[in-house]
């Protein structure tokens, strides 16, 4: 029986949010560095992330994706590319690194990246690390251009991907929201920050990953 191995990318394989830090790195403009500018400004981040909560939408994150429209999508996965070559690759997690490639020599087995990340962005991972089948978040486009928005999130909703198959061999995952996902699969590999150890302790999960803020 195929053995899934399913890693996560942000804050698992590397150092970063890698929705926000592609958005920052492929808005060059003044208008859309005008723009992410005013998200970032303390005070509105907080209040677009309490009205989020209030509502049950990432705001913050779907008003940051909404930089992207009018974009081609050529142009957005050579940027992808090219952020995950020369930007992403020096934050990498050398633990999960050193996992997925114990993983790729795994015969019997299948490595999904599952991230909420940005399809773009989550492709070109992929690519660099050899790894042929991936799951993202998808851009929605018109024509071959952006419109802002996202034609279908993973954000929260993972595990619906797995409901129907065997459960997963391996899950390798820094995400709480990731708790069904890792309760429904034969193993897992749990990195945490210390802030999110009492998450973690509570639910009866170890930790294989303890990462330095």
């Amino acid at each position: 029986m195929d053995k899934k191995y399913i890693f996560d990318i942000c804050w698992t394989l590397y150092k970063a949010n890698t929705t926000f830090d592609f958005i920052c790195f492929f808005s060059q403009s003044k208008s859309k560095k005008l723009y992410l500018g005013i998200l970032d400004n303390k005070v509105v981040k907080i209040l677009l992330i309490l009205i989020g909560k209030m509502v049950g939408m990432d705001i913050y994150r779907a008003l940051y994706i909404f930089s992207l429209k009018g974009s081609t999508k050529s142009q957005l996965e050579d940027a992808a590319r090219e952020y995950v070559e020369y930007i992403l690759s020096e934050k990498k997690i050398a633990f999960s690194h050193d996992f997925l490639n114990q993983s790729l020599r795994d015969k019997g087995g299948t490595i999904l990246l599952c991230s909420a990340s940005l399809d773009c962005i989550v492709k070109a991972v992929a690519l660099n690390l050899g790894v042929s089948s991936f799951y993202a978040s998808e851009l929605e486009y018109i024509n071959g251009i952006c419109t802002g928005k996202l034609r279908k999130d993973l954000l929260h909703t993972k595990v619906d991907l797995f409901k129907n198959e065997h459960k997963p061999f391996w899950v390798i995952t820094d995400n709480k929201t990731d708790l069904d996902l890792i309760r429904q699969s034969e193993n897992h590999t749990i990195l945490s920050n210390k802030k999110n150890m009492k998450f973690w302790n509570e639910n009866g999960l170890s930790v294989g990953f303890i990462m330095e803020d």
